[in-house]
């Protein structure tokens, strides 16, 4: 669970799964001053690898080296429209993300 404020609830929503190379999706905005937020899960339980402007939330070891981890932006997006590409570059091994807009709510 996931308190938020300042949003207006759920705008877009992506997927990918990959047996290999960096989990990665992109997700293209709807709303102004929105905040990205991806959950993934695969890959090795080590810290993660995440790109300027990402932010970790959790991490949480699922047993056999994977884990489940939550990253997001700590900076609104802008404008609708804008492609934000969530990527991750510590883990190469199969793994699932998905990424959800949360849109302003203009305040």
């Amino acid at each position: 669970m996931l308190a938020l404020e300042g949003t207006d609830g759920v705008g877009a929503s992506a997927g990918s799964s990959g047996t290999s190379g960096a989990p990665h999706v992109a997700l293209t905005t709807t709303d102004d001053a929105s905040l990205v937020i991806a959950l993934a899960s695969g890959g090795s339980a080590s810290a993660r690898t995440l790109p300027f402007g990402w932010f970790p939330l959790t991490r949480i070891p699922l047993g056999k080296g994977e884990a489940a981890w939550a990253q997001y932006t700590n900076q609104a997006v802008a404008e609708g429209g804008t492609v934000v590409h969530v990527v991750d570059h510590g883990s190469h091994q199969p793994w699932n993300v998905v990424a959800v807009e949360m849109g302003g709510d203009g305040s």
